[in-house]
This record gives structure tokens, sequence and C-alpha cells, in this order.
């Protein structure tokens, strides 16, 4: 589902409110240092499939050397491309996920169809899709995205400035919320969620019979990016009235509508 990250106008609701103003307090602008000595997930082929290891190795492979002329960054092991080296390049090789800061972060959700009204006697009546958040948040099959997620949700439990944060809190969403869709209006519902955003810090060792140093002989062995994840606190539904990055004249929908009758 994609996300909008215009900032769109949101009537909040009192809970809501109290998590942003603790937040507020708890998470600076400048973000929150949380930097660690441990990592918060290590992989290597000792605790994980050896494809994720080679995938993750292909990627900064490429990343680092750019594209050859068939537009593929083929791993290069060393000496030649033997099975022995090939086991060694993963099974040598590590990659380690650290915490460096955290921050308070808002996003929306597109959280029903895009919906016009054609009849102009009635209102279209237009809800949130029933269980749109479970879809949003529960349905990714990546391995180490969600491992990362439940660490997370574990090491701030153990923060004095981040413990009393409470994650997932969707019990209480608002699903009763209707929107009206006046004659020839374009509505969609949006999940508005407040997230608190963890910035990692990938740190890939790369063992020497990757073959790395026979394309970059100053290469030390190790590859740094980044990473940002979001972990949700709780969010509410809200009425968007008007064309949007996911709501158009194009796709918007009129068939089978609730009406109310224009009071």
């Amino acid at each position: 589902m994609k996300v909008n990250a215009t900032v769109w106008y949101l009537v909040l609701s009192q809970a809501f409110l109290n998590v942003a103003a603790a937040a507020a307090v708890m998470v600076t602008p400048n973000h929150q240092s949380i930097l660690r000595d441990q990592p918060i997930l290590q992989v290597s082929t000792k605790t994980h499939d050896r494809q994720l290891i080679y995938d993750k190795l292909q990627q900064s492979y490429q990343r680092l050397f750019g594209l050859n002329s068939n537009h593929h960054a083929v791993l290069h092991l060393s000496n030649s491309d033997s099975i022995n080296n090939e086991r060694s390049c993963l099974e040598n090789s590590n990659i380690k996920y650290y915490l460096k800061n955290v921050q308070l972060v808002n996003q929306d959700f597109e959280a029903s169809e895009c919906r016009t009204n054609l009849n102009n006697q009635y209102q279209s009546i237009l809800q949130p899709t029933f269980n749109v958040h479970q879809f949003v948040h529960f349905s990714s099959t990546d391995q180490i995205m969600n491992q990362l997620q439940s660490n997370l949700i574990v090491e701030f439990a153990h923060h004095d400035k981040l413990q009393q944060f409470k994650f997932f809190q969707f019990q209480d969403l608002n699903y009763d919320l209707q929107c009206l869709v006046d004659y020839n209006q374009l509505m969609q519902v949006k999940l508005r969620e407040n997230l608190l955003e963890a910035n990692l810090e990938i740190v890939i060792e790369v063992a020497d019979t990757c073959g790395f140093q026979k394309i970059n002989d100053s290469f030390d062995g190790i590859v740094l990016e980044s990473l940002k994840i979001n972990i949700p606190i709780n969010g509410t539904f809200y009425c968007h009235n008007g064309r949007s990055s996911t709501c158009t004249r194009v796709n918007a929908n009129y068939k089978n509508s609730r009406f109310k009758l224009i009071s």
C-alpha cells in the first residue's frame, strides 16, 4: 500500500495528542541518540538462510561498483568462481544492524477506495476498509525487517526514555467513521499514524574471498549502509476531501454506493 508523504490536515483525538505530546518531550528534533555497542540484529549463515547473505552482498557489490555492460553486477569471487570460495565468502561475511537514533513521525495510508458521487439527491457514505491496518502492518513476508522490528520493540522496552511507548495500539481505531460524499465530490478515507522511526546503521563485514578487492584494491572489507524502520504507536481515520495522489477522477468508483438523503 502506497504511503502518502504529504502532510494532511487532521483533527486528532485527545489520546493521539497525549502520545504526541509525550513523544515531543522524549524525542527531540535532533533525534534521540541511542547508540549501542551491541547490534540489534546480526545476520550470518549460522543464523539465517545463506541466500539472504548472498543477496545483501550482491546489492552492496552493485551499489559500490555499478552495473556492467550487461546491466548486471555479478558478485566476483576471488581467484575463481569455485564452490569453496563461494562458501568461504558467505560463511565469513556478517551483517550487523545498529540502532543510531529515533524520532517521532507521522504517515498517511489510504484506508479505503477512492469514491465519487454521481447522485445529486443523496450523499454517498464511505467508511474505512475493514481491517485495513492489518494489511498495512501485518502482511510483510520480509524476514529481516520483521525480525528487526521485533528486536527494536524489545530494545525500546528497556530504554528509560522510550519504555512508556506502547506499539500497535489499534484496538480503538475509529472504524465507525462515515465520510459523506457530496455530488461530484472526490473522497477517500486516510489512516494517519503516529510512529516511532528508528534510524539504523548497517555494517556489512565482507570476507576477502568475496573478491571485492579485485575491483578496488583499497576496499577495507566494510560496507556501511543506513535503514529506517517505522513502528506504529497508534492512529486514526479521517476523511480526505478532494483529489490526491491516490484519488483522482480516473480511479474514482461510484458503483455500489450507500446513500444518505441530503438534509
